[in-house]
């Protein structure tokens, strides 16, 4: 049942338990818990859940260990410690959980300790100790010491089917706590045979099964039982819920009666099963005395049979002692024939002596031969040594050459890649360089043109009457039907103090000065930006310093923001006549100024300076 993670209406069960036994505890601030999602905070501190436990079994985790005024994370993770311990001392089966898990509110590390804990709970009292009268759910056949070990889950099954053999019920006999229990119809018949004066068999009529598991709830909060369980968990079969449900509804209404009569039968039956019990050891005693007096006769008989074959082997070592006595009789007439025998040994001894005399000086032989041979192999051994010391010597010696050789080849193309790479690079940077010096060649014949160009007017003034007629301030602003200018207004003067406001237009690469923006007044005076020097100034201050004329203007932006835009537009137009794609002297350069395309030195984006925007900076 505890295979998969628990709902949302599970959480909200284990909480309404939790806010119902802490509820009046003056160590838990965080009670009630509400909404249940809260219940990953209320419990990181683990007071809770070491409450909970010395709830179900007092004294599990002494009060004095517990820190119930957490100021830090190790005085929480001791507490969690408790629980994990304290879990596993009521009997709750914890597997792969920490306390650092408990503090860092993992929810399903959380809800299993959580359902663990008020499972031993509920299930408490399901125990034979706790529960004598459960005696009556053993089976006849069924040994104490089996059924007092059976896991609490089994006894409350067999509470179910108890109650169900004893009503109307004629269905299969409960299981598990989802399957079987899907349809409600255990959960009636349960109901009214333990409260039949309050519960009836209604709910069986509805089809529909929501509404009938409703009814019998309805029935259950009758009897004062409804924990735990709602309609739409009981239809879907939730194993948790319905455990819950029904160790509660044993709580509260247990429904087991014993009589004397039955206590009698049952104290009976218990000495009677000792009885057997006794017979059967004393059976098995028999047994064994058996099978012990079968294996002493087997080895008794083992035994006789060793000692007759000793007797019969005597007997044939008595027969033939008689045999050897026949034949030594018959050896007296063989020493006659031994002494013969003697003489031709001693024949053979003497020829075996001048043999061996052969033998020595052969192998003497042998042994000078063998010294020669010795020697030899060694001599040979010398020269294979030395022989192998010069071949092992040559080929490091090779080795080394051959080493050599191929760091030489590799240096060699190493080399050779450079220099085709540098050559590469010299022919690029060649390329590049001429490309640069004839672009600044060609910049400097456009210069010179301009220079000679601007030798026939007398006055930057004439020059901006060629290129854009009248001068007044109207005009210069609406040439095409277009703003054409930067309009600003600021201080004039050597300094911002002091000075009176002038309005100034900048138009391509001249400075129009005003002094007002009356519509038909003239400039008065007109400046090239290529002959000014462009500085930013303190105070959000530009100082645009004209040195043919010593003339210098000090020009305060507002907002901060538009300085920087504003000196990039000014070095953009200062930069006009160096910048310009192609210029072309005589009677036609107003119209090409007028149509050229140039690039800023500042943004290295195109510009077209017949439509520039309008930008405005107050003082």
């Amino acid at each position: 049942m505890g295979k998969y993670p628990l709902t949302l209406a599970e959480l909200e069960a284990l909480v309404l338990h939790v806010n119902t036994v802490l509820g009046r505890d003056n160590d838990l601030d965080c009670l009630p818990i509400k909404p249940p999602q809260r219940l990953y905070q209320a419990q990181k501190n683990g007071v809770l859940f070491c409450k909970l436990i010395n709830r179900i079994k007092r004294g599990t985790i002494p009060s004095s260990k517990i820190n119930k005024q957490v100021r830090n994370i190790h005085q929480a993770l001791e507490n969690q410690k408790l629980v994990i311990e304290g879990t596993r001392n009521i009997g709750c089966e914890i597997h792969n959980i920490s306390a650092e898990d408990l503090w860092s509110g993992m929810e399903h590390h959380v809800l299993e300790i959580l359902w663990q804990i008020i499972r031993v709970g509920l299930l408490s009292q399901v125990n034979i100790e706790e529960q004598p009268k459960l005696a009556l759910l053993r089976k006849s056949e069924e040994d104490w010491a089996e059924f007092s070990k059976l896991p609490p889950e089994e006894p409350l099954i067999r509470w179910v089917n108890y109650h169900l053999r004893r009503s109307t019920y004629r269905g299969p006999d409960m299981t598990n706590f989802d399957s079987s229990l899907k349809d409600s119809v255990i959960y009636c018949y349960l109901l009214h045979q333990l409260a039949p004066e309050r519960c009836n068999l209604s709910p069986l009529g509805e089809q529909d099964l929501f509404v009938r598991a409703n009814k019998v709830l309805i029935m259950a909060e009758l009897i004062g039982c409804r924990k735990y369980l709602t309609a739409h968990e009981l239809v879907k079969g939730n194993p948790r819920l319905n455990l819950a449900f029904l160790a509660n509804l044993f709580q509260v209404r247990p429904g087991l009666e014993c009589h004397y009569s039955d206590m009698d039968n049952f104290r009976l039956t218990e000495e009677l099963n000792m009885a057997l019990s006794r017979c059967h050891f004393v059976e098995e005693e028999r047994n064994v005395l058996l099978q012990v007096r079968r294996e002493m006769s087997e080895e008794f008989k083992d035994t006789r049979k060793k000692l007759e074959d000793r007797l019969r082997e005597l007997e044939i070592i008595k027969r033939k002692a008689l045999r050897l006595e026949d034949e030594n009789k018959h050896l007296t007439g063989v020493e006659e024939m031994h002494q013969l025998l003697k003489a031709e040994n001693s024949l053979f001894q003497s020829q075996l002596d001048d043999m061996k005399a052969l033998l020595k000086d052969s192998q003497a032989t042998i042994k000078n031969q063998e010294i020669t041979i010795n020697s030899l192999k060694t001599e040979k051994e010398v020269l294979i040594k030395e022989y192998e010391d010069k071949l092992n010597e040559l080929q490091s010696k090779i080795s080394t050459i051959s080493r050599k050789q191929t760091t030489m080849v590799l240096q060699k193309e190493a080399l050779t890649y450079e220099r085709d790479l540098l050559k590469r690079k010299h022919d690029k940077c060649e390329a590049e360089n001429k490309r640069l010096q004839t672009q600044v060649d060609r910049r400097q014949r456009h210069v010179q043109q301009l220079r000679q160009l601007f030798k026939s007017f007398t006055s930057d003034k004439a020059l901006a009457e060629t290129l854009y007629g009248k001068l007044d301030f109207s005009s210069l602003q609406s040439i095409n039907g277009k703003y054409k200018a930067f309009k600003f207004c600021q201080d004039g003067g050597p300094s911002l103090e002091g000075t009176k406001p002038q309005v100034f237009l900048l138009k391509d690469n001249f400075l129009f000065v005003f002094n007002s923006e009356t519509e038909e007044e003239l400039p008065k005076d007109v400046f090239r930006l290529d002959q000014a020097t462009i500085n930013e100034e303190e105070n959000r201050t530009l100082q645009l310093r004209f040195t043919q004329k010593e003339i210098s203007y000090f020009i305060k932006v507002s907002p901060d923001s538009k300085l920087k835009e504003l000196q990039q537009e000014l070095e953009a137009s200062a930069d006009w006549w160096t910048e310009r794609t192609r210029t072309s002297p005589g009677s036609r350069f107003k119209d090409i100024v007028r149509t050229n395309m140039l690039t800023s030195g500042v943004s290295k984006t195109k510009r077209n300076l017949k439509l520039a925007p309008l930008i405005t900076a107050d003082i």
